[in-house]
């Protein structure tokens, strides 16, 4: 609260699909978390992309994590400076992958 005015975590239950642009596969991310900035010179929205993954889905679905990390600067077709696309690392309660997943979240949190 004492960053942002506004925060929304929203459980994305298949209402929608991001994809990847190499091949078009689709992903559905399990939450996205909306985060307004309190007024400064720039009104600025994040739209963090959160996937928890259990430990047998690690390896199938390591694709999604890799574009998950290339969100934010690969994967962008419309970015202003109203708006940022962020997409964390696979949460998991593996010591290594909630350390990645906490370094980013925090940049933010």
């Amino acid at each position: 609260k004492k960053k942002y005015q506004q925060v929304y975590l929203l459980r994305n239950e298949r209402c929608f699909q991001i994809f990847r642009f190499s091949d078009g596969k689709p992903f559905e991310p399990d939450f996205v978390l909306f985060l307004k900035e309190k007024k400064t010179n720039e009104n600025l929205i994040y739209q963090l992309f959160i996937e928890p993954k259990g430990d047998g889905y690690l390896d199938k679905d390591e694709w999604k994590e890799r574009f998950l990390n290339d969100i934010e600067n690969k994967y962008i077709i419309h970015q202003n400076t109203e708006y940022k696309l962020v997409g964390l690392p696979f949460y998991n309660n593996t010591a290594d992958k909630l350390r990645d997943f906490t370094l980013v979240f925090e940049k933010y949190a």
